[in-house]
């Protein structure tokens, strides 16, 4: 049996004299070392150009290569934070896409409806980013003038088709049934308001309460307005909605399905399939190797020989 040794990673001497890791194959087989452990930025990103040139210089330099792709997330900077949920998303779709719902589909988006409301977008059998990695932030699109506050806009697709968004929808709705005497089941009194929240309408709903049911019928309206500009745009054979969607499907589907009849082009419709997620809470665990087949497969198109870590 034989062993390889290398470094994970350039360590701080090779940083203060190189400023690109294509310089790392020489500089280790300098060292007699015969290994190099790459690492994809934020555990996603490795491009093609940098993948051809590094396995290039590995070949020359008789240095093996692996690649090191963790699933990173680091939530821990505000500034961050969209830019890490770009990564969440991104890892989602790649998970839906070769895992779950959207596997065996050229063309796929993938929609969180928790928290918030975003695409991951798989276009012609590959992930699409947009120019600076902002493709699919389809949350922000006015659907109405005004409406339920989500992504900082009144009326905005994420406003209406989000958990907080419905919240918000729950308690406008709510002060006014208050205010007719007529208080709905998740929301008897005034105190309670701050306390409305999507779960708590959507107990309500399965409770027999008629304005928790309303809400839902107002959510797969403004559902169904989105997912029909998404599909007139962009053309999918499916649209794969995950979190709410996945739980409420038979309460939001059928007016949703009623307003993309209406709304979308009928060619386009025709072809295109609305699925619930299917990876479930397992999505993490699916989505962190998803990421590392992409690695892998951005690099092995080059024909460089090397293990995932």
């Amino acid at each position: 049996m034989s062993a390889k040794f290398g470094p994970a990673g350039n360590s701080e001497s090779f940083s203060k004299v190189h400023k690109s890791s294509l310089a790392a194959p020489r500089w280790i087989a300098d060292l007699g070392l015969d290994c190099y452990e790459y690492q994809c930025g934020k555990g996603v990103h490795v491009g093609k150009e940098t993948a051809v040139k590094i396995g290039e210089n590995a070949r020359a330099a008789g240095i093996s290569l692996s690649l090191h792709a963790p699933y990173f997330i680091n939530l821990a900077n505000p500034d961050n934070i969209q830019k890490n949920n770009g990564y969440v998303l991104t890892s989602c779709a790649l998970a839906e896409w070769r895992m779950g719902a959207g596997k065996g589909c050229q063309n796929m988006i993938f929609l969180t409806f928790g928290t918030g409301m975003g695409a991951g977008l798989i276009l012609n059998g590959r992930l699409y980013s947009g120019t600076n990695n902002l493709a699919g932030e389809v949350g922000h699109i006015r659907l109405e003038k005004d409406g339920p506050m989500g992504y900082g806009k009144r009326g905005s697709f994420e406003g209406f088709c989000s958990g907080g968004g419905i919240a918000d929808l729950g308690r406008r709705r709510a002060r006014e049934a208050l205010d007719q005497g007529n208080p709905p089941l998740f929301c008897q009194r005034e105190e309670e308001l701050a306390d409305v929240s999507a779960k708590s309408i959507a107990e309500a709903m399965e409770q027999g309460d008629l304005l928790a049911a309303e809400i839902f019928d107002t959510v797969g309206e403004f559902l169904g307005r989105g997912l029909s500009l998404l599909i007139d745009i962009l053309n999918p054979e499916r649209i794969v909605i995950g979190s709410i969607y996945a739980r409420q499907k038979e309460a939001l589907e059928k007016r949703m399905m009623e307003v993309i009849e209406e709304e979308a082009l009928k060619a386009s419709a025709g072809v295109c399939r609305i699925l619930p997620a299917s990876l479930g809470e397992q999505i993490g665990d699916y989505a962190a190797v998803s990421v590392g087949i992409k690695a892998y497969e951005e690099l092995y198109s080059n024909g460089t020989d090397f293990c995932v870590m």
